[in-house]
């Protein structure tokens, strides 16, 4: 019966990518493939394991094999330097093909399907490297392979015995890809992780200096998930606790057995930090699958059928197996084509079907803009998530109602230029308020400007909002003034937002799992900044930046997520609100793993105009701060001590309460 190592590589539903470029490169039937060079930073991106593999049921993608293409690239080293006879793996859904890289480093995959893959290369002497891929159009891709380094995890049991027979299905490097493990061992020759009589297991091709990230399996213990484990000289422990047996079958529409359906089980008792348990059906339908005792929504998908509506189950403790059998459903073909401005196709667009905001079912579009997928009886709406800079023209969401028919074609969703919002910022005298920061808030990619002497400002979106609307906030940098509103895209007009007293919030959070814990570090005096190297500054040092509010900014120029995309951005506009005023400083710590020609060119592609100091080996700074996960902001007082690091939302008042002190 099928356990979770057999799952192919995780995505998570509606979080598909897009890419603009593709749609405007339709023509040339290539891959592109978003390198993820999985280096040796001193502390890991804040994208744990869980997030990585939370809601991977994602539907099976339809196309036809005429379109099958090619897919090319290279393995490199950390000086983008060839790397030959590396092994290579090509992983889509549950399939696995295995190349290796020749004296140029190249390798080559052919017949390959136009879906989402997962590309992982390994050679002795190296850490791991993979690069997530799918259809788009572009050339060749570099696969990074950096310093290795070794991870002893020893196993123990819920009474502290050494484990063995603990097998490591899925492992995620630096935050950055989820590895399928099991897959590959089973299906290739990539390296089985077993532990043995001694609990012991060795990862001999961990980042040096970097995180590392497990789901392990046993046959009497609970699937155990360890997100955060420190690559050190020292074994790290790691405990499995006995777990409740849930079994079944999963069959067709007609009875008959579904063999490879996907079957995960999500806590709801308060455990959202876990991902689920997923397991894939034997060629009989049944599957089995060891958890913790709870409640739980199972979930079942499959590629030749629609997906039923998850079902609560509690599973008890104890020796008897919960039973639940699940049954799909009568498919139900939804078929349409995505369009670009010019009514030319757009590829690789995420359209998905949701029934009572939920997702059901989830493809992309094909080279010729097309997409089909299966669903349930069950009304809903499809929804196409634009690409960057795009929205779509007439409606959000298409609503489907009624009985469905067996198949049904949707008129073509064609795509528009995003809008700009203009507008102008007045003060309680409605007088124009120069040198706001005006900013979205609700999207994953913020749009900011600063008021000019006439109050304008200019909101450029490069990404639609999910509801249609984007919320907008004017914030005035030196008094607590502010002004919010709502605009909707598909009626843009000038809008004036006037600002109002308020009040700032300076509590702390709740720490989530995947934040740094820096709490004992606050209001005490900060360590000294590290740095082996200075870009944009002369060295910098706190014992002079005494008397200035000083926002540190760790990160690493390599994350090319939203996240510290938009962090970036946000300092950039406040270094350019306050370095007139000259009381507050802005510098970013970059990891050590980067060159200084590797620094540079971040700098320059992302127009950073601050101080950046390069961390001194190994990630000094880094682990004085306690940084673990990156990006991470840390606020100084005038003082010179640590006061914020959960700044998220609030950057801009936390500055104005520091400089009011």
């Amino acid at each position: 019966m099928g356990e979770l190592g057999q799952l192919g590589p995780l995505r998570p539903l509606g979080l598909l990518k897009t890419s603009t470029r593709a749609c405007r490169d339709a023509p040339r039937p290539r891959f592109q493939v978003r390198v993820v060079p999985i280096r040796n930073p001193q502390s890991a991106i804040r994208n744990p394991l869980v997030r990585s593999i939370a809601l991977i049921l994602a539907a099976a993608f339809v196309a036809p094999a005429a379109l099958a293409l090619n897919l090319t690239g290279a393995v490199v080293d950390s000086a983008g330097k060839p790397v030959a006879g590396a092994s290579v793996w090509l992983c889509q859904d549950l399939e696995v093909a295995a190349a290796q890289s020749d004296a140029a480093g190249a390798f080559a995959f052919h017949d390959v399907r136009p879906e989402p893959a997962l590309v992982v290369a390994k050679k002795d002497g190296y850490s791991l490297g993979a690069a997530e891929a799918q259809v788009a159009g572009a050339g060749p891709v570099a696969i990074a392979l950096g310093q290795p380094d070794t991870l002893q995890v020893v196993v123990k049991d819920e009474q502290f015995a050494l484990l063995p027979g603990v097998a490591i299905t899925h492992l995620t490097v630096n935050g950055l890809l989820t590895i399928p493990a099991g897959l590959l061992a089973e299906k290739s020759n990539f390296p089985s992780f077993v532990s043995g009589d001694d609990g012991l297991i060795k990862l001999d091709f961990a980042p040096r200096g970097g995180m590392i990230g497990l789901v392990l399996s046993h046959r009497n213990c609970a699937t155990a998930f360890a997100p955060f484990l420190k690559v050190s000289p020292a074994p790290v422990p790691v405990q499995m606790y006995p777990g409740a047996t849930v079994r079944g079958r999963v069959s067709a529409p007609d009875a008959g057995p579904a063999p490879l359906a996907r079957v995960a089980l999500y806590r709801t008792d308060g455990e959202s930090f876990e991902a689920p348990v997923l397991v894939v059906a034997d060629p009989e339908g049944y599957y089995h699958a060891v958890v913790k005792p709870g409640d739980y929504y199972m979930a079942v998908r499959h590629p030749g059928y629609a997906s039923p509506e998850p079902v609560k189950v509690p599973i008890p403790a104890g020796d008897e197996p919960t039973v639940v059998n699940l049954s799909l459903a009568s498919p139900h073909v939804i078929a349409g084509k995505v369009l670009m401005p010019d009514g030319s196709p757009c590829p690789s667009v995420a359209v998905s079907y949701l029934v009572r905001g939920a997702i059901y079912a989830e493809t992309l579009t094909q080279l010729d803009g097309s997409f089909r997928f299966l669903v349930p009886q069950a009304e809903g709406a499809v929804r196409v998530v634009a690409p960057p800079g795009y929205m779509t023209s007439d409606y959000l969401e298409t609503p489907i109602k009624g009985e469905l028919p067996e198949r049904i074609e949707l008129s073509p969703v064609g795509l528009a230029a995003l809008p700009s919002i203009e507008g102008t910022v007045t003060g309680e005298d409605g007088m124009p308020s120069a040198n706001v920061m005006v900013s979205s808030t609700n999207l994953e990619v913020q749009a900011r400007d600063i008021t000019g002497p006439d109050g304008r400002f200019l909101l450029r979106l490069v990404q639609a909002p999910p509801d249609g609307r984007v919320a907008v906030r004017a914030e005035h940098p030196q008094r607590f003034r502010r002004a919010e509103g709502e605009i909707d895209v598909k009626d843009i007009k000038p809008v004036n937002l006037t600002l109002e007293p308020f009040e700032p919030d300076l509590k702390p959070r709740s720490l989530q799992p995947s934040d740094n814990d820096l709490a004992e570090m606050i209001g005490r005096p900060a360590p000294p900044l590290d740095c082996a190297s200075w870009l944009n500054s002369d060295p910098l040092t706190l014992d002079a930046l005494r008397g200035k509010v000083v926002v540190l900014f760790f990160w690493g120029g390599f994350d090319d997520r939203p996240e510290p995309r938009d962090t970036l951005d946000e300092l950039r506009a406040l270094h350019d609100l306050y370095q007139p005023l000259g009381d507050v400083a802005i510098i970013a710590v970059h990891d050590s793993g980067s060159t200084d020609d590797e620094v540079r060119k971040y700098l320059e592609t992302f127009n950073v105009t601050f101080p950046v100091g390069r961390d001194a080996e190994p990630g000094k700074t880094f682990e004085a701060y306690h940084v673990r996960y990156i990006p991470q902001v840390v606020m100084l007082d005038k003082k010179g001590c640590p006061r914020y690091f959960q700044t998220h939302g609030r950057l801009l008042e936390l500055v104005k309460s520091l400089r009011r002190e």
